[in-house]
């Protein structure tokens, strides 16, 4: 199976890192200069490739994070994603640094809604992680077990069971908070 990142930063590499670990091949693009991942890239190893947006959204499974500012551009040329399971950590944040307006910047639709509105056709699932740089990295091996690295919304319960697996075989723990908001709705 194929593993595509549209955007690198640490929790991404992991990713990179354990797919890689499991025989994945995984198909990594950057929106920004790729320079300074390029020997961590190459050291990953075989599996590991560094390739164009468009190749890395051929694969089934994509984990999109990039700048929100740069969100439309980067995933406006994708070739087809119908059926593509999407793992996006994207937020509404922008660098207002570059902003070339001093209006306030108006949000009309949650990062989910807008990828969705973007890939009608692909499974958008928003993943939220709460791990620290340094657990991820090795300088922390120590993990108390029983705790959830992972969060995610999504309401298809296919959908659901594909990120519980794929995330599983990475060995990351997560939890539908859907299944809490119901849960929750109940009380």
């Amino acid at each position: 199976m194929k593993i595509g990142i549209i955007g690198i930063g640490i929790i991404n590499m992991e990713y990179a890192h354990r797919a890689a670990k499991l025989g994945y091949e995984v198909l990594i693009s950057h929106t920004k200069e790729t320079n300074c991942w390029k020997e961590v890239i190459e050291n990953m190893g075989a599996n590991v490739k560094l390739v164009d947006i468009c190749d890395a959204a051929i694969a089934e499974i994509i984990l999109l994070s990039v700048d929100w500012e740069d969100l439309e551009s980067s995933i406006s040329h994708l070739p087809d994603m119908s059926k593509k399971l999407i793992l996006h950590t994207n937020n509404p944040i922008f660098n207002f640094e570059c902003s070339t307006s001093s209006l306030p910047i108006i949000i009309e639709k949650s990062s989910a809604e807008k990828i969705a509105s973007l890939l009608p056709d692909a499974h958008v699932v928003k993943i939220f992680n709460k791990l620290q740089p340094s657990t991820i990295n090795g300088k922390n091996k120590e993990k108390n077990y029983g705790e959830t690295d992972f969060f995610y919304i999504v309401k298809d319960q296919n959908v659901q069971n594909k990120v519980i697996s794929f995330l599983s075989a990475l060995d990351f723990s997560s939890l539908a908070l859907t299944t809490v908001i119901e849960i929750d709705s109940r009380n």
